[in-house]
Order: structure tokens, then C-alpha cells, then sequence
């Protein structure tokens, strides 16, 4: 009984042994499948805290915006949790369930209505750290923040910024705001040089404005790479202003290949997606 024991434990081991190379094996085969994929969609959208233009609160109607535009990553701005005049809905989570992107990271800017508002970003794919840098401010007002997240794509890791900056007169807290951007960017770029990244949002400023001109030292606006027509996405109603930004970081393995403004009303922004080649 006891060599029978051990012949058994010896062709245990062995069965274990060949099975586990069975698992390498597939999950080499899986993960070159997934290193395959060379071009992602990511998204920019500001919700006005899901409420559309007709004045409904709808989260699920945000969320089916996000799942059909395929997009792989989101930034999304006027995100609330817990706040009152959204019913106390947590926005992200209810976002992110209804979407099918199943990772999220929230960034608080200020407290409102008895909770949190800020930015989010949701992935497709695992988010292997965050942060919410707040924006230095010169004048008083609503904190502003950039939240980054580093993402765990099939093809390696990605940096995403989403934003959404100073809409007053006057350029200098805007300004402000992208050389903080800009000194990230070029921050990350020396120490991950291998790592891109993506900065997208709201900047309520247009095309020819100098804030613009500015990020442009540091990014590639992808619209005017592969856009078609003004791309104007504020309002949805009545289009008349691009201030909504998919920007690319210079230097980096990423090609914009095209772009598109999806017709919604369920804010008083329209989204804007882009597909780039990696």
C-alpha cells in the first residue's frame, strides 16, 4: 500500500506539472492574442452630472452613450457622488456598472449638496495606480484638478489625464493650469519614457486661444490630425464651440486614425472619441 501511495503522489506531481504547462501555455497564447491588438478607443465627455437637456438626471442614459461609442478608456468631468440635486446617486459606480467598464477611479475637487464632485475616469482595463492632482489656483473659485490614471492596457501601460479647467475671462489661471500639465508630462516622459500618455477634458478654450497654442508645445491635438468638420461639442444642443480636447503627448507611440462627435442629449456637451494605433 505505501509503494502504491507513492506512485499515486508521482503521477499526481507529474499530472500537475503538465497541467500547469497546459495553463502557461494557454495563458501565453491568450496574452499574444491581447499583445495583437494595436489601435484603442478613448473618450473625453463632460456629463453635467447626467443630467441632459431635459433637465433629467439619467445615468443609464450617459452609460449607454459611453457603451456604444466601444470606447476602451473615458474621462468623464461634472461628475458627482452622492449629491443631492443627482439623488444621491453614486454617478461612477452607477456609470460604470451600466457601461460595462468595469474599472473607475474617482477624483474629488469639492465638497456640493452634501457630497463629492469632480472628475472620473473608467477603463476596460485594470487601473494599476491613480491620483487627483489639484490645480493651483490664482483666483477664488471652484477647485480644478487633473486626475491621472495609469492603466494596465493589452499592450502595456498608458498614462490618462482628465481635466476640466477655469471657464472665466481671462487666460492666467488656464495658462497656469497647462504649464502643470506640461511639467508632468515632461516629468513621466524622463522617468517612463516608454509609458504614453493621453490628457483630455474640458479647457474652455478654443482652437486659436493661447491656452490651446500652449498645450500644443506639448501635445498633438488629435483633432486637428484626423478630425472632420469644426468639432464643435458645447453645446449639444447648438453646437457652436470646441472646447472639449483629446490631446497626445509628443514623442509618444501613438498615431490618432479618427475621430467622432456621437449626437446625444443626455448632457449639455456632446462626447468626443478617438481611435489611435499603438
Amino acid at each position: 500500500m505505501k509503494k502504491l501511495n507513492i506512485e499515486l503522489s508521482a503521477w499526481m506531481l507529474v499530472g500537475l506539472f503538465f497541467g500547469a504547462m497546459i495553463s502557461a501555455f494557454a495563458d501565453a497564447v491568450d496574452s499574444t492574442e491581447a499583445d495583437e491588438r494595436t489601435t484603442f478607443r478613448v473618450m473625453t465627455y463632460n456629463i453635467h452630472h447626467a443630467r441632459g437637456l431635459d433637465d433629467v438626471v439619467d445615468a443609464d442614459r450617459i452609460a449607454a452613450v459611453l457603451k456604444d461609442s466601444e470606447a476602451d478608456f473615458i474621462g468623464l468631468q461634472e461628475v458627482d457622488r452622492f449629491v443631492e440635486r443627482s439623488h444621491r446617486l453614486d454617478l461612477v459606480q452607477e456609470i460604470s456598472r451600466s457601461s460595462g467598464l468595469q474599472y473607475s477611479v474617482f477624483g474629488k475637487n469639492i465638497d456640493h449638496q452634501g457630497g463629492d464632485y469632480g472628475n472620473a475616469i473608467l477603463s476596460r482595463y485594470p487601473v494599476a495606480e491613480s491620483y487627483n492632482h489639484h490645480l493651483t489656483m490664482l483666483h477664488e473659485g471652484e477647485q480644478r484638478s487633473v486626475l491621472w490614471a495609469k492603466i494596465l492596457t493589452p499592450k502595456g501601460s498608458l498614462w490618462l489625464g482628465t481635466t476640466h479647467i477655469d471657464y472665466r475671462r481671462g487666460n492666467e489661471e488656464r495658462l497656469s493650469n497647462v504649464r502643470e500639465f506640461l511639467k508632468v508630462a515632461k516629468e513621466k516622459q524622463q522617468n517612463e519614457p516608454n509609458i504614453p500618455m493621453i490628457l483630455l477634458g474640458d479647457f474652455n478654450d478654443f482652437p486659436e486661444g493661447e491656452v490651446h497654442q500652449l498645450m500644443k508645445t506639448g501635445f498633438q491635438d488629435s483633432w486637428e490630425i484626423v478630425g472632420n468638420g469644426d468639432g464643435f461639442t458645447f453645446s449639444s444642443e447648438a453646437p457652436r464651440s470646441r472646447i472639449d480636447y483629446i490631446y497626445l503627448r509628443k514623442g509618444d507611440a501613438l498615431k490618432p486614425v479618427k475621430m467622432e462627435i456621437p449626437k446625444t442629449r443626455a448632457s449639455d456637451h456632446s462626447p468626443l472619441w478617438l481611435e489611435f494605433s499603438w
